[in-house]
């Protein structure tokens, strides 16, 4: 008789892999690359809570005051992309719109003009 001990042993380490290979619709993640320092971490990392928390007023004006303070930041993509989706989960369609092109038309490419680009692409089509 073969020994099956090896494969069922095998069994919950495949299926830890598997689940570790799952994949979700999630944007990416604007922290990673060159370190920063920390004060300007902390307020971006500030503002994306207030928004993972559904507390789009707050995180667009705190994504705001993160452009007001650090325009030039490589985060500063990342954060014109919240503030025009926290106008939009508010229901400023207007001005979700205008802040989408403004971050489309000043990174050109790159992730966070892709996505903005989908954003306002469905927005759009929603109201057709």
């Amino acid at each position: 008789m073969k020994n099956l001990s090896t494969p069922l042993l095998l069994l919950p380490l495949a299926a830890l892999l598997l689940a570790g290979c799952q994949t979700t619709a999630r944007l990416p993640s604007p922290m990673t690359g060159k370190r920063r320092p920390s004060v300007i971490v902390r307020t971006f990392e500030t503002a994306k809570k207030s928004y993972d928390r559904y507390k789009f007023a707050a995180a667009a004006r705190q994504f705001q005051s993160f452009l007001d303070t650090y325009p030039d930041d490589p985060l500063a993509a990342a954060a014109l992309y919240y503030v025009a989706s926290s106008h939009k989960e508010l229901g400023d369609h207007n001005k979700a719109e205008e802040l989408y092109t403004q971050l489309i038309d000043r990174y050109k490419t790159g992730v966070w003009p892709d996505v903005a680009s989908y954003d306002l692409q469905t927005m759009r089509s929603a109201r057709e």
